[in-house]
């Protein structure tokens, strides 16, 4: 495993732990594009989950 690599995956664990000590959540992944390829994406051991739509700033965002 790269040093680049080993590194991130450090720092991903302590902002993990950091997340839990102050009982945060991680917000759900939103794909915005025209691929719809389905990506697992996780932090550390946790696998963050999938959001169809997002609201920001009144604005609705919809993947259909």
């Amino acid at each position: 495993m790269g040093t680049t690599l080993k590194t991130k995956r450090s720092h991903f664990s302590g902002l993990e732990k950091q997340a839990n000590r102050n009982l945060m959540k991680f917000n759900k992944v939103l794909h915005l594009g025209r691929n719809k390829a389905i990506h697992q994406y996780r932090l550390v051991a946790n696998q963050l989950e999938r959001s169809l739509a997002e609201k920001a700033l009144e604005v609705l965002v919809d993947t259909k």
